[in-house]
């Protein structure tokens, strides 16, 4: 499996990256700090998270402090978390990146030497307060502390943490203060420090290839015959918010209806898929019609109509999708398109591609985005009906790993999508499926009968899909003032 790379520093990187957080003024300047004592470090614990946030792109696990706020940057391909004091004037900033180092199995100590050098270098050494070892968890880092000038001259205390994390690699936790609030963060953030876990990248990497091969194995087992017998399925949902009081207060935000049909690849772009003139070919495959309704802005009378279809070849080796989405308001409308075509490759030689080509009314001229194909890779149609297609035929669970066509970010991409499939311990025959899509993404659980038939999925938003009668679901809108449009026909 691709991990993503990690980013080697120009000298002073570092120095450059966490000054760039500075907001708003530092404190003035103050005598240098002394060492927090035991009873200070004692309180900081008591001020973290109780659970941990685990970052997978990072291989790392920390309770962070309770008054912090976070962010995950991912630019480049590169994760790093940006963790900031939520007072209203911050009075620490925290940023964690993994690096590489020109050294093989290069020790904590080494790097942080190696660092303090390359900032004497280019005048940015500053006043040394601290350079010791430190035990943060299961791994043995170093942490330095610099005091010197910030770029509009006033004192700051800047700190760095050094955890080798693979034979080339670490992370490098920067750490921004000042000087009057030096003590009392430093005993916060070295408490936090101390809860860390540590996976290398080739620990990470091996875990990986493990999810990767369950992930192919599964994908083998799809022959044509098991696609085939997922046609003729039909299942009317409902979507929705729940209220704090079971049943009451739910807020509904749409509707949909998937049904699975045999047909042929011109069935994407047709009006009614399911018509019968679309059955029989040549090109015959798995077909995943899906339309519905949501509520944009019920109030002001928006609503936006929807129709899915997913084709896939039996055999896997192609598939296309057309997502068409119209807003309406009254009489106006606007529409968006997404086509997606993966060809058979022409030859070995050449990578098979993926093209996505998104459109709307307001954006005609966009690039098409194109990605190669990775060998294990799940296909839209059967990753819709992933809940009858995996295997039931294990007391244990298992999770499976493979890329998966995400449209839910900032821009389309090929994602690492992980599917844990287990048992649900005390409902005999139902299973629980929890979802990522992508390394850090939240999940999405849903719960499946024995048939394959989704009971419930709830979404990391607090929203829920479940089972919905086309009749409960047209008075059910209707009586909270809603236009259901076709609900369920």
């Amino acid at each position: 499996m691709h991990l993503s790379p990690s980013a080697k520093p120009s000298p002073a990187l570092t120095l450059a990256l966490v000054l760039a957080t500075i907001a708003g003024g530092a404190g003035p300047p103050a005598e240098e700090a002394s060492s927090p004592s035991r009873e200070r470090q004692a309180r900081a614990d008591l001020r973290l998270h109780n659970e941990p946030l685990t970052v997978e792109a990072l291989g790392l696990s920390i309770r962070l402090p309770l008054t912090s706020r976070v962010q995950k940057d991912t630019a480049g391909g590169q994760t790093a978390l940006t963790v900031v004091d939520a007072a209203e004037i911050p009075a620490w900033r925290l940023r964690i990146q993994e690096m590489t180092s020109d050294e093989a199995n290069p020790t904590a100590a080494a790097l942080a030497a190696a660092h303090l050098e390359r900032l004497a270098r280019v005048g940015a050494g500053g006043e040394l307060i601290s350079n010791d070892p430190i035990q943060c968890g299961n791994c043995a880092g170093q942490l330095c502390y610099l005091q010197q000038s910030g770029p509009t001259g006033q004192e700051v205390v800047l700190g760095y943490l050094f955890l080798p994390a693979g034979e080339r690699n670490y992370l490098l936790l920067a750490i921004l203060t000042t000087p009057d609030d030096f003590d009392e963060a430093r005993a916060l953030l070295e408490a936090s420090f101390a809860t860390i876990t540590v996976r290398t990248v080739e620990a990470r990497s091996r875990e990986w290839r493990t999810l990767a091969d369950n992930g192919r194995a599964f994908l083998k087992t799809l022959t044509p015959d098991r696609l085939k017998s997922a046609v003729g399925l039909s299942q009317c949902l409902r979507v929705y918010r729940p209220g704090q009081t079971t049943g009451e207060g739910d807020t509904e935000i749409g509707w949909s209806v998937v049904s699975t049909h045999a047909a042929v690849k011109e069935a994407v772009g047709a009006d009614n898929p399911a018509d019968p003139q679309y059955a029989e070919g040549p090109d015959q495959g798995l077909l995943v019609f899906i339309r519905g309704r949501l509520a944009v802005q019920a109030q002001r009378g928006i609503y936006q109509d929807f129709t899915i279809r997913y084709w896939t070849a039996w055999d896997q080796s192609e598939e296309r999708w057309n997502v068409l989405a119209t807003t309406r308001q009254g009489e106006a409308t606007r529409s968006e398109s997404e086509i997606g075509v993966r060809d058979a490759p022409a030859s070995r030689a050449r990578p098979q591609m993926l093209t996505v080509i998104q459109s709307s009314e307001a954006i005609r001229s966009r690039e098409p985005y194109e990605w190669p194909v990775p060998e294990v890779y799940l296909s839209q149609g059967p990753g819709w009906l992933i809940g009858r297609l995996l295997p039931r035929d294990g007391s244990e669970g298992k999770t499976y790993a493979y890329y998966f066509y995400n449209n839910q970010g900032p821009q389309p991409e090929l994602a690492l999508r992980t599917d844990r499939w287990e048992p649900v311990a005390d409902k005999p025959g139902q299973w629980r499926l929890t979802t990522r899509l992508g390394v850090d993404a939240r999940p999405t659980v849903s719960i499946y009968n024995a048939d394959g038939s989704l009971v419930r999925q709830t979404r990391e938003d607090r929203t829920v899909i479940e089972p919905g009668d086309p009749e409960m679901l047209q008075r059910l809108w209707r009586s909270k003032g809603l236009d259901p449009g076709g609900a369920g026909r």
